[in-house]
């Protein structure tokens, strides 16, 4: 979660850095101002600020503070097109896998994980709006589609990737209207499910990965 969080901090230092809130050049907060503005461990601010740093946004000065670098708005705008280009390719793996485990899944799937499934979207549906939880819950969700295929290799596998898919979650439910979209698509999944419909469960799988991908362009 650490790492989530973290990432989150990044992005909304780079924002006030776009907006102006944030000038080059300028000396960035203390880590306990920071940690308190952002709601967040100390630990989770230096971090943010180490990856920062080694993007170039930001340079630590000895005895002095952490300053706003003179290139850091190039270097903001560098990083967002290498970001884009990781998420583009972890979306095509998404795309290849999650379908094919859906469709297994719907074959597979034991009533008491249909239960789980369920008491999953009507937390989601609680928690709005949306909040860091959210994100463990869309990945509970997803979680429980791979161990529903019954499939060991598919789990040690998802297990693996785990870390890297986690990435596209950290941007695609900012909004309430991004989620509540993503949790209407869960609908649709848990309701190919039930029905044990194979096909109908790849197809709301790829529609949310679709829907998702376009909402992080």
């Amino acid at each position: 979660m650490t790492g989530k969080r973290h990432s989150e901090i990044v992005s909304q230092i780079e924002e006030l850095i776009r907006n102006g809130q944030l000038k080059t050049c300028e000396r960035l907060p203390a880590e306990r101002v920071l940690a308190g503005k952002f709601k967040v461990s100390r630990n989770t601010i230096r971090e943010a600020i180490k990856a920062l740093a080694e993007n170039g946004v930001v340079i630590s000065r000895r005895g002095a503070g952490t300053f706003i670098a003179e290139g850091a708005l190039a270097h903001m705008i560098a990083g967002s097109a290498r970001k884009q280009k990781r998420l583009n390719d972890i979306f095509e793996v998404r795309k290849i896998l999650e379908p094919q485990m859906a469709a297994l899944a719907a074959g597979r799937i034991t009533g008491n994980q249909v239960v789980e499934l369920e008491q999953v979207l009507d937390k989601q549906t609680e928690a709005l709006p949306i909040s860091p939880g959210n994100i463990e819950l869309d990945e509970r969700f997803h979680r429980l589609i791979v161990e529903a295929t019954d499939n060991q290799a598919l789990m040690n596998l998802y297990e693996t990737l785990h870390d890297i898919l986690a990435e596209s979650r950290v941007r695609e439910l900012q909004s309430n209207k991004r989620y509540q979209a993503s949790l209407q698509s869960h609908h649709q999944i848990l309701a190919a499910l039930k029905a044990n419909s194979a096909r109908q469960a790849e197809d709301s799988m790829r529609a949310h990965m679709d829907q998702v991908e376009k909402n992080l362009q």
